[in-house]
């Protein structure tokens, strides 16, 4: 279904007057002026793209605020829960990569062998 669709957008793409043609936008989602509100506004993903082209932490700082702000307005998951400040857990504690991935690649053949 996926690829189906990728080769049709590439086939309008790529036709060969492109003028007259013009791709579809793809996607159930469209933010419209004055029209509810999105988590990833206009705003949000200009801050994003400008902070990721100019490795401009302010301006990732402002825009991580902008979508946790949002956030605590119910617009996702994340805003449903409350959690407790607590003190970090020191590194030397944490246990090692690759000691997770083994205890992954553990249990995914437990999970197979029952399936």
């Amino acid at each position: 279904m996926i690829a189906k669709e990728i080769l049709m957008r590439h086939k309008k793409a790529f036709e060969i007057n492109v003028d007259a043609q013009q791709l579809e936008l793809g996607g159930d989602l469209h933010w419209r002026k004055g029209e509810g509100t999105h988590l990833l506004s206009p705003d949000a993903i200009a801050k994003l793209q400008h902070s990721c082209r100019t490795d401009d932490y302010s301006i990732y700082k402002e825009y991580a605020g902008q979508i946790n702000d949002q956030s605590r307005k119910l617009k996702t998951i994340r805003g449903l829960l409350k959690f407790k400040k607590q003190e970090s857990i020191p590194l030397d504690e944490v246990e090692s990569v690759e000691n997770i991935i083994q205890k992954f690649c553990n249990w995914s053949h437990v999970f197979w062998i029952f399936e």
